[in-house]
C-alpha cells in the first residue's frame, strides 16, 4: 500500500473499482439487464455526502430513462421490483403497455 495515498492534495494513486462504475459501463454499452441487476441501491446509504447523492441521482435518472425508452420487459420489470423503482408509476404504466394481457405480471403492473 506504500505510495497509494498521496497528500497535498489528497489523492489515490491506484485504480479504484466500484459497483457504480460497473453499472454505468453496462448502461453505456446498452446492457440494461446487467445494469439493472448490478444496481443495488443508494451509494453508501449512511453517507450524507452531496457528491455521492448526486452520483446516485445521475445514475438512476440515466438508467430509468434508458429503461423507459428501450422498453425491454425484463430489465424494466427488474427496475420496478427494485427498492428505487417500486413507486415509479411511469415504469408500471410502461409495463402495462408492453406486457401481453396473458402475462401474470400485466395484472400486477396494472395494480400499481
Amino acid at each position: 500500500m506504500d505510495g497509494v495515498v498521496r497528500t497535498k492534495p489528497y489523492r489515490l494513486r491506484a485504480e479504484v473499482d466500484a459497483d457504480l462504475n460497473t453499472v454505468r459501463a453496462a448502461l453505456h454499452s446498452g446492457h440494461l439487464d446487467v445494469a439493472t441487476r448490478l444496481c443495488r441501491g443508494v451509494l453508501l446509504p449512511q453517507s450524507e455526502s452531496p457528491t455521492l447523492r448526486a452520483e446516485w441521482d445521475e445514475l438512476l435518472v440515466a438508467l430509468r430513462h434508458a429503461m423507459l425508452n428501450r422498453g425491454e420487459i425484463g430489465p424494466l420489470w427488474s427496475f420496478g421490483e427494485a427498492e428505487y423503482g417500486r413507486d415509479d408509476l411511469e415504469v408500471f404504466e410502461r409495463l402495462v403497455e408492453l406486457l401481453p394481457g396473458s402475462d401474470p405480471r400485466h395484472t400486477l403492473a396494472a395494480a400499481h
